[in-house]
């Protein structure tokens, strides 16, 4: 159901969308006035809206005369869904992801267009986010943990931004999963990125989904990206640390860097013993010049472990 052309579009947007009937016009109205020019096609999957949003959209489709293609899902089946949903029916060269709420700038679309047209297999937004501090404390956790845990993201600025454009042959080969940062597998799979600046802002209408529980499950989801490199060295930390305190009667200072080899022993396919030993090093001469609690020291030691794969 919907408003487009015969001929397949250079660019499609997907746009997934629950009970977002005030947001939809003007969407609609900025990305169509941001594209002129360029062969476009919206399509905006309504995941079992209530609120009349699939006739907000038709009504200012028409109105503008914007290439709708509407999708409506008879209930809510989440974000991914409709996410993978639009994806099949995009006939776009190239996909390009928004939020019904407008808090990312549709303005950037032809600047991110160009650049993957240009070579780029996928171009995120980086965000300038002028959104409330809880907001941007939560996206800036969010973005540190990513490039903690995981080196090949390290060189972006914002590689958990949820604004991208992507050439679809990505997308073929690397279907979306089923993740609260649903793009980040494609920003570590993707050949070339680009990035550039967008602005961030507080919806107008409608209220936020975000759920605190979601902090979890993206810890969880970010340990899988790293094949559970942290699980394993939490593991071997628990083994070094009785050889350490059986060894230290004997060695002194010498034992926790002994110990230290039954973590590298679990994660020495990411790290050398080198960085392993450097880990502990640092860790214990803060310990012992600043007297910290063991708790934070460890939390120490995890950190520059991250820091130092790929490195060492």
């Amino acid at each position: 159901m919907g408003l487009k052309s015969s001929e397949a579009p250079l660019l499609s947007i997907i746009v997934p969308a629950y009970n977002e009937a005030e947001n939809i016009p003007r969407l609609l109205e900025r990305v169509h006035r941001a594209l002129q020019g360029i062969s476009y096609e919206i399509v905006l999957v309504d995941d079992g809206s209530f609120d009349g949003t699939s006739e907000a959209a038709l009504a200012s489709a028409r109105s503008l005369g914007a290439p709708l293609v509407l999708i409506r899902l008879e209930r809510n089946r989440g974000k991914i869904e409709a996410l993978r949903t639009g994806i099949e029916r995009a006939r776009g060269r190239y996909l390009a992801f928004l939020d019904a709420d407008l808090e990312y700038s549709p303005e950037a679309l032809p600047k991110m267009l160009r650049l993957a047209m240009g070579g780029a297999e996928l171009v995120i937004g980086f965000r300038r986010d002028r959104r409330p501090l809880r907001r941007r404390l939560i996206s800036s956790g969010a973005r540190v943990l990513a490039k903690i845990m995981i080196p090949e993201v390290r060189r972006l600025r914002d590689p958990v931004s949820e604004y991208i454009l992507a050439n679809k042959d990505l997308l073929n080969r690397m279907p979306l999963r089923n993740y609260i940062k649903p793009y980040l597998p494609l920003v570590i799979g993707a050949k070339k990125v680009a990035e550039i600046e967008v602005n961030v802002v507080l919806r107008d209408a409608g209220s936020s989904s975000f759920k605190p529980k979601w902090i979890l499950q993206y810890i969880l989801e970010l340990g899988a990206l790293s094949n559970w490199f942290t699980a394993r060295y939490l593991v071997g930390a628990l083994i070094a640390l009785p050889i350490s305190l059986i060894l230290y009667p004997y060695i002194g200072l010498l034992a926790p860097f002994i110990a230290s080899l039954a973590k590298w022993a679990l994660i020495w396919k990411e790290i050398t013993p080198a960085g392993v030993l450097l880990a502990k090093a640092a860790a214990l001469a803060l310990k012992l010049l600043a007297d910290l609690a063991w708790p934070l020291t460890a939390l120490l030691e995890l950190i520059a472990i991250h820091l130092m794969r790929r490195i060492l």
